[in-house]
């Protein structure tokens, strides 16, 4: 496969083809997968446990982090996970959260390497903050990227794959150090990353600093150089900043579509996201907000920025809340008019 020939993957297809590469390998071979969060509960992420378990016992080296929001707090429930009110998981853990530690502690007893990262340093802290919000994976040479955690199969969503070992070396390299170090503050030392490969293609890693964000920047430049269209999507409206980089878009002529999760779909969070909805209705142009998502659509977890010269996709929801709040995140910038549209295209089938 060459450097521009890359897979498209909705969120169950991802768990679909990492499990098959993963059942293939053999002593020797390496395998490392980062996520924000896990839930074991979905058959096919309890799949994916398993087959990286048996990997590790076959002789892989095994390699998982799951950041501490996962022991933090969860979407379906207003009660605060275990972490919130300790610094170090205690025990006797409610569920779900007894399943995704015996998940991890499994892992370990078979030879693979995991860590809880980024556990907050005093409790009662504020989970969004100081999080990785890094998802990705590799196998051997195949490289995953893109917005998918280890949940909810039927969320829509979207991985980039791709045969290419210098770019495999690199995701492997950082992934493995988040396992050893359990910290990206302590992995990436504060120093955002890059990685430029052939064709116009760079792999981008935010460290986590708050107001800091490689992605962030490349996301809005891909924006602003936009001359004929946007293809935005996001889990929520993403307002703020990036908004009035897309007004100006707009107002000089650019078609401009936003593709975003009724605010329904956001669980204990959604009265916030309703007012932020409302607010923003007040301040940009109605068009921002025709392709918002029935209300009993699947919840859009896909990041895409695609215009008609490249695309950005990752973990990076493009809005400035994570840049302040200091998040891990990792994404691929491809320059290509084909990419986009290969990219809008997956997106589309899923909607």
């Amino acid at each position: 496969m060459t450097a521009n020939q890359f897979d498209f993957y909705s969120r169950t297809e991802y768990f679909e083809a990492l499990v098959s590469r993963i059942d293939s390998t053999k002593r020797g071979d390496r395998v490392a997968v980062a996520t924000m969060t896990l839930d074991a509960r979905p058959p096919l992420v309890m799949q994916l446990i398993q087959s990286l378990t048996a990997a590790a016992g076959r002789g892989a080296e095994v390699y998982l982090a799951v950041d501490a929001y996962t022991f933090l707090s969860r979407e379906d429930s207003f009660i605060p996970g275990p972490l919130w009110r300790h610094r170090t998981i205690p025990q006797n853990l409610p569920e779900p959260y007894a399943t995704q530690l015996t998940c991890l502690q499994t892992l370990a007893e078979h030879g693979g390497h995991y860590t809880i990262t980024n556990m907050p340093a005093r409790r009662f802290s504020v989970p969004p903050k100081g999080r990785s919000h890094i998802k990705g994976a590799v196998v051997n040479d195949y490289l995953y990227i893109g917005g998918c955690n280890l949940e909810s199969p039927q969320d829509i969503d979207i991985m980039i794959g791709q045969t290419n070992l210098k770019a495999a070396d690199w995701i492997y390299e950082w992934f493995t150090t988040m396992v050893k170090t359990g910290s990206t503050k302590r992995t990436f030392g504060g120093h955002d990353q890059s990685l430029h490969l052939a064709n116009a293609v760079d792999l981008l890693i935010d460290s986590g600093v708050p107001k800091q964000s490689i992605i962030y920047d490349q996301a809005m430049q891909l924006i602003d150089t936009a001359e004929q269209s946007i293809f935005f999507t996001c889990q929520y409206f993403p307002g703020g900043k990036t908004a009035q980089h897309l007004l100006a878009a707009h107002k000089r002529g650019v078609q401009v579509r936003i593709v975003f999760s009724h605010p329904h779909r956001h669980g204990k969070k959604a009265l916030a996201h309703h007012a932020y909805n409302a607010r923003e209705r007040l301040r940009l142009p109605a068009e921002f907000f025709a392709y918002r998502q029935p209300k009993y659509a699947p919840r859009l977890h896909a990041k895409v920025i695609a215009t008609e010269k490249g695309a950005i996709v990752g973990s990076n929801n493009y809005v400035t809340q994570g840049v302040l709040l200091g998040t891990a995140e990792i994404a691929m910038r491809y320059d290509d008019p084909s990419f986009a549209r290969q990219v809008i295209q997956k997106i589309e089938i899923q909607l």
